[in-house]
């Protein structure tokens, strides 16, 4: 009887697609560790779908550049960062109050400094490694010479996004970005993003302009994107909308933040969807949502009406809090129901409409993970639980969780809960 060794490598790398999930990379790992043959294979799968945290970005770019072959078939990047232990926690923390979660949901932090990392001593002892990132940046970017000397630089005085830059221009192939598991302030990549009512964010130091050659190497390649969703310590005044996702002119897929939109204030005009949200995109996904969100999808859905979205086919809404308190938010600030204008309002524009409200407070920055991806792999309520039990003695209040997906024909939709 045949076994799993006998398979050629096509069949097995098609048997390591299989191993998905948070636990994507130790299955891999654990995989790799069964024999040599494997040990390729499960390599070759952690290089073609990478997940790794931003601290890495280096030791991928040094395994990239001993297996070239493989850049073309690299589709899709995964980088995650977090600022635990990095950035000076908030006026409240430093007074021992509650912990980030349960903090009110509009409470930010101050604009924290931009802290360069200098290139680790290890990385120009690796053969030949900043000599290829070097050339890189001169022969493949297309960048004139004064951004071209800049970034030769920070290789050497901030090497992150140094590096994040190189990542990009080097796939010929990327067409996805999961970035929503990451703080902003790691993914200098989006300063060339900026409006330009918002030139420069604050921090200051936190713009590399040599970065807009990458993303526009890559513009017309991404199709989906998943933006951070931890967007402490970078500040702007939200009169619109900091960023301008109308570059990418193939994207289908956009994941944004609320705090993209809107900064909780009572009498505060959405942003124009049109005017930051490429035509093309298929889905709109809004994560960490509140009352606010209402007016802004009813901005999507009259821009729907009106023709400029022919292409959007449903919007998800994942809140950050229970539907009780956001319903009782919304009639305090005279929104519109979270539940049923907002279905009328989708139904009107015939548009597909999914909305998720966690049974206590849930966020992506301090959970780990994003709440479609654990609603995906069926862990969604096994986290609400751990995050209750962990958090119940500061006072942290439950609410049975509740979500409703309607088609474009007002349909309901089969649904976990």
């Amino acid at each position: 009887m045949p076994t799993l060794l006998d398979l050629p490598d096509e069949l097995l790398l098609l048997v390591g697609d299989q191993f998905d999930g948070r636990t994507h990379n130790n299955d891999l790992s654990s995989l790799s560790l069964a024999n040599q043959r494997l040990r390729h294979i499960a390599q070759e799968k952690l290089l073609c779908d990478p997940c790794f945290n931003l601290t890495n970005i280096h030791a991928y770019l040094w395994e990239l550049c001993k297996n070239p072959g493989l850049l073309p078939r690299i589709r899709q990047l995964e980088i995650r960062s977090s600022r635990d232990g990095r950035a000076d926690d908030d006026y409240y923390a430093s007074r021992g109050a509650l912990p980030r979660i349960l903090r009110p949901h509009y409470q930010r932090n101050d604009p924290q400094n931009y802290d360069a990392i200098e290139c680790p001593p290890a990385l120009p002892q690796w053969p030949g490694f900043l000599d290829s990132c070097s050339q890189v940046i001169i022969s493949t970017c297309g960048a004139p010479y004064s951004d071209i000397h800049p970034w030769l630089q920070d290789l050497r005085t901030d090497i992150m996004p140094a590096l994040f830059g190189i990542l990009l221009a080097i796939l010929p192939n990327l067409k996805e970005m999961y970035f929503a598991n990451g703080w902003l302030m790691d993914f200098t990549i989006f300063s060339s993003l900026r409006t330009l009512r918002h030139r420069p964010l604050l921090p200051r130091g936190w713009a590399h302009n040599y970065l807009e050659h990458a993303i526009n190497k890559i513009a017309d390649k991404i199709e989906v994107l998943e933006f951070p969703t931890d967007v402490d310590g970078v500040h702007w005044i939200l009169s619109q909308t900091p960023f301008d996702f109308r570059k990418f002119k193939n994207l289908r897929r956009l994941s944004i933040p609320m705090q993209l939109l809107t900064e909780f204030r009572r009498h505060e005009t959405p942003p124009n969807p049109s005017s930051f949200i490429p035509e093309t995109v298929e889905l709109l996904r809004i994560s960490e949502a509140s009352y606010p969100a209402i007016n802004f999808v009813n901005e999507v859905c009259l821009a729907k009406k009106h023709g400029r979205f022919p292409y959007l086919q449903r919007v998800e809404l994942y809140y950050y809090s229970t539907i009780k308190q956001i319903k009782s938010l919304a009639r305090r600030f005279r929104c519109p129901h979270p539940i049923h204008d907002v279905r009328r309002m989708f139904l009107d524009a015939e548009l597909g409409l999914y909305m998720y409200f966690p049974s206590v407070i849930i966020r992506t920055a301090e959970v780990g993970e994003t709440p479609w991806k654990l609603r995906e792999e069926g862990l969604l309520k096994q986290l609400e639980d751990d995050v209750y039990e962990k958090y119940v003695m500061y006072g942290m209040v439950r609410a049975p969780a509740f979500e409703l997906g309607v088609d474009a024909t007002g349909d309901l939709e089969m649904t976990d809960y």
